[in-house]
């Protein structure tokens, strides 16, 4: 009879402290775990809810367990009996059970079981906790705990489609979280009364709509912002919903961290070093990292000047929390006069000495006439912009009605980049080069990997049985391409009748390289795979 089933069963410090000197004492905050969702999947709500226990390691066919009842050492055989397998039981205090418990499982108190989802039913979905509204609250939570940085919810007369966002692939959610055709309707009307912006109508499914809420997760809250579209014929009611999920951390992000080159780090830092007023561009397609790259360029930039700086930021929304910062909210309004607009939200900074102002977005040519001008003014700018790289993001200013001139000579520099992901080395595998591939690459791109090993994302099955990785990737980096502005550049630049090809030999005279060219490299080295590539970066054409 194992040492266990011999002691006394009330918690209390002698009973934790016997446990610990057999070795059956977990310590580690369980929140803070990395636990698999294989791993997690081995023990089912249910059971997760009846017995108490959460799974945290799976090797050989035994699963190691941490409940926060020593009554459960009792079921062990139980557990052992329903789990197909043997198992290994830690204790743990209560409150790190707890907040593990609804991490993991979305369970609050954990004496209640969790219907199934074949115990759906829309019937009552006013009902606060009702089985779908609940299912919605774990669709949640399983997101927020991938670290997924969206959730599709797309109706059809077959049921909702789900894709979380992670990693920039969308992944299938559908088995986990399925919502029959008839429950679509009220999954839609469930996500959008869970707005607390005040701005959508759970009646209104004709009109795109907006809105924003709250999300507990564990110890993190997290923002969410809905986005929702009518599909389908005029009469269908259904809506696309989009949910964006931004946590709030206060965790910095270095610039090494973003995964950039120590050669573009030198260059960014020599740039912040020698400016003091001018404009920063961040450009790239939607989740590409530009506004978390810009914060980290911002601390950079303190850290060089070595004291405290007045840091304005002009957001919609404010998608980073950094309680040094002034951070403004954008902020729309039928009536102008109450209306919060970017033009009066740096008027009023002004009066406020600020030194580096972020402008979130410049999406219209008001937003490019306000950057201009707090340059103008003697400030450092730091802004982002939708364009697909270095050279069109100048176009793509002037199309907004930039003063060619003025834009200019205000600019320092400008970078675009991509978000690659880095493959897992346990799951990866070797890969071969299609025809197709191979009609795409140049000359030299086929002879620079010549007779070297390549890699490609695992098959679905070798990705699905590793525990190293969230869907084949380890994590993702920053592939960046950028071009300092001097004189000589911008003199060239405001030649009326430039073409791209000529903007293209002035960049490579300064060593220019584009994100393909970057991302290739890292293809080469066996830590990305090509199709990665073409879906985050593209190829154009020579």
């Amino acid at each position: 009879m194992p040492d266990h089933e011999k002691m006394i069963v009330p918690t209390n410090d002698s009973f934790e402290k016997k446990m610990d000197e057999l070795g059956l004492l977990y310590k580690e905050c369980l929140v803070d775990t990395p636990i698999s969702s294989t791993v997690i999947e081995r023990v089912s709500p249910d059971m997760a809810a009846r017995y108490k226990i959460i799974p945290i390691f799976s090797e050989k066919e035994k699963v190691t367990l941490v409940s926060n009842s020593p009554e459960t050492f009792k079921e062990e055989s139980q557990i052992a009996r329903e789990l197909g397998a043997p198992v290994k039981i830690l204790l743990c205090k209560d409150e790190n059970f707890k907040k593990a418990l609804l991490m993991y499982y979305n369970i609050a108190d954990s004496e209640a079981s969790r219907s199934s989802k074949k115990q759906r039913s829309s019937a009552n979905t006013n009902d606060g906790d009702s089985p779908l509204k609940l299912a919605i609250q774990e669709m949640l939570q399983e997101a927020a705990r991938r670290k997924a940085a969206d959730i599709h919810l797309l109706p059809t007369n077959e049921g909702m489609l789900v894709y979380f966002d992670i990693n920039g692939h969308l992944v299938d959610f559908g088995k986990e979280f399925s919502f029959a055709e008839e429950d679509c309707r009220h999954v839609i009307n469930i996500i959008k009364n869970m707005d607390q912006s005040g701005q959508t109508n759970s009646v209104n499914m004709n009109m795109p709509e907006q809105g924003a809420f709250l999300l507990s997760h564990g110890e993190t809250n997290i923002d969410v912002r809905l986005s929702s579209i009518p599909v389908g014929g005029s009469n269908d009611g259904f809506q696309k919903i989009v949910l964006r999920l931004l946590p709030r951390t206060n965790n910095r992000v270095s610039l090494n961290e973003l995964g950039y080159t120590e050669a573009e780090m030198v260059e960014i830092r020599k740039m912040l070093l020698k400016t003091s007023t001018g404009i920063t561009i961040m450009s790239g397609p939607t989740s590409s990292g530009k506004t978390t790259s810009l914060y980290s360029q911002i601390h950079e930039d303190i850290k060089i000047l070595g004291e405290y700086q007045n840091v304005f930021t002009i957001e919609d929304p404010i998608e980073i929390r950094e309680p040094t910062f002034c951070q403004v909210q954008v902020r729309k309004a039928p009536d102008e006069k109450n209306a919060l607009t970017p033009s009066l939200i740096l008027e009023t900074a002004m009066r406020q000495s600020p030194k580096i102002i972020l402008y979130g977005e410049i999406r219209t040519s008001k937003d490019v006439s306000v950057s201009v001008n707090a340059a103008q003014t003697g400030h450092k700018v730091f802004a982002t912009v939708h364009a697909k790289d270095v050279m069109t993001t100048i176009a793509r200013l002037l199309d907004l009605g930039a003063e060619k001139t003025s834009l200019l000579r205000e600019i320092n520099m400008i970078m675009n980049q991509r978000l690659v992901g880095i493959l897992c080395k346990h799951c990866r595998q070797e890969h071969t080069l299609t025809d197709l591939e191979k009609s795409v690459l140049s000359e030299a791109e086929l002879k620079s990997i010549k007779g070297k090993a390549v890699y490609a994302r695992g098959d679905t099955e070798a990705v699905k049985a590793c525990s190293h990785c969230d869907g084949g990737y380890e994590k993702r980096i920053a592939v960046l391409e950028y071009v300092s502005f001097d004189t000589g550049l911008r003199d060239q630049l405001l030649d009326p009748n430039i073409r791209f090809a000529t903007i293209k030999g002035l960049l490579q005279e300064r060593n220019f390289k584009t994100t393909w060219e970057k991302g290739f490299e890292l293809f080469a080295r066996g830590e990305t795979d090509l199709k990665e590539l073409f879906f985050k970066i593209g190829k154009s054409d020579d």
